[in-house]
């Protein structure tokens, strides 16, 4: 693990042409200033952190559908670079955005330190940083422009320990309003009563990932947000993606080929069927009476299932054959 001192973010750009340049810039200030605690946490670094923008004068330039950008070092503790979108599109206004939703697009990219991809094991990542930022929220570890930590959105005043209950039931109303937009965000998996993460399944975690990509692809995380794998500087990286279990793979028979299943009575695969549909029906049926035939010879055991499948270029027609005892 790197060292607390080292766990931060070392550097900041920011497009310092554009207007309102001033403003962006302390936001990402006040991003480099809150990810800390994170950081130290994690035992990650930031070696730089910069703004992105559909401008070319942006120290990183991506289309107005890209709202981030990481490139992890691949030793699975260090982002060399991480940009995020401090502005709506050129077509938008180019208006600055919030904190909050600014500091949501940097919790994805921190997950991209450890995973490449978005997987299952991606979002279970992110949805741990983001309850780690909601319990930061809640005891008021998050720092305002000046570095002062507020509660809700408002600052701390050290001389009120004790503030009123109405004003205690409005910061926390606040706190949870800002809680709620970072989750709609990051699609955390806390909404809706889901379950955790670790309590599901592989096959519920992968529905579920797919579900978040989707979701998410709409918000400026889509395949575009992801690095190209040459930026990835180490083999780590790639080793740990190779252990990660890949996405289950939906296998669809060849064009006009055909595919054995339990029960066939072929010896050897099918060849390609003709062109012609007539003589493909020919050959359908005569399969057809070839699985009929080895049923009946095997009436005398557990019956059997057989069952093939044809492809061909508008879909897949399937028919299965179960033998029956004789009556």
């Amino acid at each position: 693990m790197a060292r607390q001192s080292d766990c931060r973010v070392h550097s900041i750009r920011h497009a310092a042409t554009l207007p309102e340049s001033d403003v962006a810039l302390r936001l990402l200030e006040r991003v480099q200033r809150n990810a800390e605690a994170i950081l130290r946490a994690r035992g990650w670094r930031v070696l730089e952190l910069v703004e992105l923008c559909c401008c070319k004068v942006a120290p990183e330039q991506k289309p107005g559908s890209v709202a981030g950008w990481c490139i992890p070092a691949g030793n699975a503790k260090t982002a060399t670079r991480i940009a995020l979108r401090l502005r709506a599109p050129k077509g938008q206004g180019h208006r600055i955005m919030p904190f909050e939703e600014v500091f949501g697009t940097m919790l994805h990219e921190l997950t991209h330190i450890i995973h490449l991809k978005h997987t299952a094991a991606f979002y279970e990542l992110m949805d741990e940083l983001s309850k780690q930022w909601e319990q930061l929220q809640a005891t008021g570890h998050i720092l305002d422009e000046s570095g002062f930590p507020t509660v809700g959105g408002h600052r701390v005043d050290p001389m009120k320990h004790n503030p009123s209950i109405g004003l205690a039931t409005k910061l926390q109303a606040k706190a949870a309003e800002q809680r709620l937009k970072v989750n709609q965000l990051m699609g955390s998996g806390k909404l809706g009563g889901q379950r955790d993460w670790k309590q599901l399944p592989m096959r519920e975690k992968a529905a579920r990932a797919a579900e978040r990509r989707a979701s998410e692809a709409k918000l400026g995380f889509g395949p575009e947000e992801l690095p190209d794998e040459g930026d990835v500087s180490s083999a780590p990286e790639k080793a740990r993606l190779a252990a990660e279990p890949a996405r289950p793979a939906v296998r669809l028979a060849p064009k006009r080929r055909w595919c054995q299943r339990v029960g066939c009575s072929c010896p050897a695969p099918h060849p390609d069927l003709p062109v012609k549909p007539e003589l493909e029906d020919k050959l359908l049926q005569e399969a057809i009476l070839a699985s009929l035939a080895e049923s009946q010879s095997l009436q005398s055991q557990s019956p059997s299932v057989g069952c093939i499948v044809l492809s061909d270029d508008e879909g897949d027609a399937e028919f299965n054959v179960r033998s029956e005892s004789a009556l």
